[in-house]
């Protein structure tokens, strides 16, 4: 339907590869209307994947620990695990 519709009344993008390119390359408001294309998916799957849940019967959990201490300065990393020692081989020992 936006295809039918919006496309040849405005030449609407419905593809945001194509979006992208002719925004990088277009000179004007095209670029600077390009956080739309980010922000919106991004909110349009949280809602999906709340509502699934929500269809579902689960828990209603959205997970952002990444924004945590966002703004706050470089992240700071959990301490790497170390992996367990191996044993060495014993030696053999020939007998002459």
């Amino acid at each position: 339907l936006v295809h039918l519709i919006s496309i040849p009344i405005d030449n609407t993008s419905v593809n945001p590869a194509r979006s992208f390119a002719t925004a990088i390359f277009a000179k004007g408001f095209a670029f600077e209307q390009l956080w739309v294309f980010i922000v919106f998916p991004a909110i349009g799957g949280l809602i999906g994947a709340l509502g699934w849940q929500v269809l579902n019967g689960d828990k209603v959990s959205i997970p952002l620990g990444w924004l945590k201490g966002f703004g706050s300065g470089p992240a700071k990393r959990p301490a790497a695990k170390k992996a367990p020692a191996r044993k060495a081989p014993a030696k053999k020992t020939r007998k002459r």
